[in-house]
């Protein structure tokens, strides 16, 4: 069984945008405005990483193009920290958590490929 990498990402891509969309709806609900904020940031940002990704179409392309956005981010979330701006800050770290998670379930992928390659190496020695 081969992993596909780039037939998960858009996978995952898509299931993170529902489970955002989910966690917003529930949020308006409720009428918690922060949990809105984050859960409208994670859907956006959602968008535009698979938009990102349907125009690159390559898994190693888009996860070395997320490492420079995670650190972009990263460096935004402090500036907004330090000028006190607390809305942009949840935005942003609503967009770095989405990052990590997506990172996260990704890395699983990237493991059992792994696995499954040496596995293979091992039945078949060159």
């Amino acid at each position: 069984m081969e992993i596909d990498l780039d037939l998960i990402l858009p996978t995952q891509l898509n299931l993170l945008t529902y489970e955002s969309i989910d966690k917003h709806m529930r949020a308006e609900k409720t009428k918690d405005d922060d949990r809105c904020t984050v859960a409208a940031a994670q859907v956006v940002m959602c968008h535009k990483m698979l938009e990102f990704y349907l125009a690159t179409d390559d898994y190693e392309v888009f996860m070395e193009e997320m490492e420079t956005v995670r650190g972009e981010q990263e460096a935004m979330y402090r500036d907004a920290r330090a000028a006190n701006d607390r809305h942009w800050a949840i935005i942003l770290l609503a967009r770095l958590r989405l990052l990590g998670t997506l990172c996260r379930r990704l890395a699983i992928f990237e493991r059992e490929k792994a696995l499954i390659s040496l596995r293979s190496e091992s039945r078949n020695p060159h």
